[in-house]
């Protein structure tokens, strides 16, 4: 934690109210910088049951929090603007980061079985690769607990031979719970295709380390016997096309790793040094990359027709790729 600016803050005050969702991590943590330190200042929150540690933080209770609190006779609800608590916020689906590898690696996936008409059923655990499954891409027919893709498409490779099970699993859960289901798969010849969602950290819950930074997935998928194994980058959609397409038509298992850093990840390490821009004179609106490849940096702008935020685009470049009029450009930052 920024233990500096925590300390310099909290000197300030006698009291200080921590306001926090979900447990009162943020609270403990405060609370042991100041016994560290001896510093006096008292740490007040969920765990003296001044907020409720249950249920979502709305504008009212936190109006009636900050009223005890400072123990003011005239109600801070009564001064809220009526406008801002009767507020109704569009709705907005849960979306991978702009510049996600996991939605090229999606986006190669659905068109190369679109392509190849093969029937398929999507499997998916739990991690930032399983946001495939929201729309546009919506590649989910079932999901569960961490690395439950694997296995639960070899049961319905055995129980239903019409379709082709696809596993979708992220690296860090390759390595944490994958490895037997796939020596399963290979013992059992199930004809399945494991997707690597290889972003190379646990992403989703804090870029925490795992195996993979030190063992190769294909080497390893190829160690347990999986008939055929490949890698490539997310961001060349035309040879993850060409790749998918070959998988879904070997029998399984096989075994494809799409392996890209985590964009954020690498933004923190490197920076953002180009972004891209739609010619609006050349767009002719097929809308491919808002209604199928669905960037959050792409919205429907004024006249009608996608334009990317400056603000929100990491340069990927997969639009600029995708694009059948070649109508999205780089744009070089000003330095």
């Amino acid at each position: 934690p920024p233990t500096k600016k925590i300390i310099e803050f909290a000197t300030q005050f006698d009291r200080v109210l921590v306001i926090e969702e979900g447990e009162p991590y943020l609270e403990k943590t405060v609370k042991s910088i100041m016994f560290n330190e001896k510093i006096n200042t008292e740490i007040v929150g969920k765990e003296e049951g001044i907020l409720p540690r249950w249920g979502e933080l709305s504008p009212i209770l936190v109006a009636k929090v900050i009223n005890k609190f400072i123990g003011s006779p005239v109600s801070i609800i009564n001064t809220l603007s009526r406008d801002l608590i009767d507020i109704r916020l569009p709705k907005r689906l849960i979306a991978m980061c702009p510049g996600c590898p996991h939605r090229a690696t999606g986006y190669a996936l659905k068109m190369a079985v679109r392509r190849t008409g093969v029937k398929v059923t999507y499997h998916g655990d739990i991690g930032c690769y399983a946001l495939v499954g929201q729309p546009p891409l919506s590649m989910r027919d079932t999901s569960g607990a961490m690395g439950s893709s694997i296995g639960i498409a070899i049961g319905v490779a055995k129980s239903n031979p019409n379709v082709k099970p696809i596993a979708l699993i992220g690296d860090s859960t390759f390595f944490h719970a994958g490895l037997p289901a796939l020596a399963n798969a290979s013992y059992h010849r199930a004809d399945i295709v494991v997707v690597v969602f290889d972003n190379r950290t646990t992403a989703m819950t804090g870029f925490q380390p795992h195996p993979g930074e030190e063992l190769d997935p294909e080497k390893v998928a190829r160690a347990l016997g999986a008939r055929f194994v490949k890698t490539y980058d997310p961001y060349n959609v035309k040879e993850g096309i060409r790749i998918f397409h070959e998988a879904l038509k070997t029998p399984g298992p096989v075994v494809i790793v799409a392996k890209h850093p985590c964009t954020l990840k690498e933004i923190r390490e490197k920076g953002i040094e180009k972004i891209y821009s739609i010619d609006g004179d050349k767009c002719i609106n097929c809308r491919l990359c808002i209604d199928h490849f669905g960037c959050p940096a792409i919205y429907v702008g004024e006249d009608d027709k996608p334009v990317i935020d400056p603000v929100l685009c990491t340069g990927c470049g997969v639009c600029a790729e995708i694009c059948p009029v070649n109508a999205i450009k780089e744009v070089p930052l000003k330095r």
